[in-house]
């Protein structure tokens, strides 16, 4: 196969996504199982971004965990609010799963700096309403 060396991209196609507010939408949803067993499942997310200029920004991986800290279940209600998803009672996160590709949804994105690490996009817990 001929490479085009015209059409290779001139950007890094894993660039960090700016700290704003954005577009999502759920391409794919799966449940894993963390490295630790001990820990439960989680619903890993991936979100495609588009800016208010109707621009295609990148993809931006999330995580939903079953927990009994505060913060983890209003980010969970917050994304059950987002994507319109009323369920009552009780549910699985496998539920979520299910029903959740194609949802369109506000997110806020703020950039992780770790020491020792490549800087990387995440959901914003603290800032705005998350989703």
């Amino acid at each position: 196969m001929a490479i085009n060396f015209d059409a290779l991209p001139n950007d890094r196609p894993f660039a960090v996504i700016p700290k704003g507010r954005y577009l999502a939408k759920v391409e794919d949803a799966q449940m894993k199982t963390p490295k630790d067993t001990s820990k439960p499942d989680y619903l890993n997310l991936k979100y495609t971004l588009t800016d208010v200029s109707g621009k295609k920004v990148g993809t931006l991986f999330d995580i939903i965990a079953e927990s009994d800290k505060a913060l983890m279940q209003y980010k969970l209600k917050r994304f059950l609010r987002a994507t319109e998803l009323n369920f009552t009672g009780s549910f699985e996160l496998t539920d979520v799963k299910k029903v959740v590709i194609g949802k369109e949804f506000v997110v806020d994105v703020k950039v992780d700096s770790q020491e020792g690490q490549q800087d990387r996009s995440v959901v914003d817990v603290y800032t705005g309403e998350i989703y």
